[in-house]
C-alpha cells in the first residue's frame, strides 16, 4: 500500500497528521509542501487539495486533506475501538474536543502563534487571551483525570496535543496550567509518540 503525507515541520496540523500515523505505527513517505514559498498555492499542489492546504493524506486512490479529517480516518480504519469509539455516545464525547480543538484552541493559541512567530495578521493580544482561555477550559476539565475522555487516550488527546506543543510560540507560559502540563507529559510517554518538528519516517 503506497501512503503518502504532504506537510511542513512548521506546520501544527501537519504534526497532528503525522503523530496520528505515528501513533498508530503505519508506514508512509512524507513530501514536504514549502509553506514559506507558497507551494501550496501552485497549480501542482492544487490538483492534490483544491483548497492549498496542507496536510493531504493520499492512500492508494484516496486523497484525504484536513488534519481531523486524516485523523478520524485513520482511527476509524486501523484504530479498533481505541482512539474513535464505536458507540455513539462515546463518539460524540471524543469528537466535541476535536471541535474544540479546531475553533478554540486553533483561534486561539494557533493564531497567537502565527502572530508572535511569523509576524502575520491580527491582534496577538486578542488571540493570545482566546488561547488562554482554551487553556484554562482543558486544565480544569483535566483536574481529576489523566486523560480527557473515557479514562484513555482517544482522538480527543491527539487532537488537542499539537496546539498545546507550541505554547511558547503563542507566548503562553504551560506552567500556568499544571493539570495541562501533567497530561501533556503523559502524552508525551505514549507508544510511538513523536514530538513536533522532529519527523520521523517508519
Amino acid at each position: 500500500m503506497e501512503r503518502i503525507l504532504y506537510s511542513h515541520s512548521i506546520s501544527v496540523n501537519s504534526y497532528r497528521a503525522r503523530l496520528m500515523l505515528s501513533l498508530l505505527n503505519l508506514e508512509f513517505k512524507e513530501i514536504s509542501v514549502d509553506l514559506l514559498r507558497s507551494e501550496q498555492n501552485g497549480d501542482s499542489f492544487k490538483k492534490i487539495n483544491p483548497v492549498s492546504q496542507i496536510p493531504v493524506l493520499v492512500e492508494n486512490d484516496i486523497t484525504i486533506w484536513d488534519s481531523h479529517a486524516i485523523s478520524i480516518y485513520l482511527a476509524e480504519k486501523y484504530g479498533e475501538d481505541q482512539w474513535l469509539p464505536r458507540s455513539l455516545q462515546s463518539k460524540a464525547i471524543v469528537l466535541q474536543w476535536i471541535f474544540f480543538d479546531a475553533n478554540e484552541l486553533n483561534n486561539g493559541v494557533g493564531l497567537a502563534r502565527v502572530h508572535y512567530k511569523f509576524k502575520i495578521g491580527g491582534n496577538g493580544e486578542t488571540f493570545q487571551e482566546r488561547g488562554k482561555k482554551a487553556y484554562s477550559i482543558l486544565n480544569d476539565h483535566l483536574a481529576n483525570r489523566d486523560w480527557i475522555e473515557l479514562n484513555r487516550p482517544t482522538l480527543a488527546d491527539v487532537s488537542c496535543f499539537p496546539f498545546c506543543s507550541v505554547s511558547k510560540d503563542a507566548k503562553i507560559d504551560i506552567d500556568e496550567y499544571p493539570n495541562l502540563r501533567n497530561w501533556m507529559e503523559r502524552f508525551s510517554h505514549l507508544e510511538n509518540f513523536v514530538p513536533f518538528r522532529k519527523i520521523e519516517h517508519k
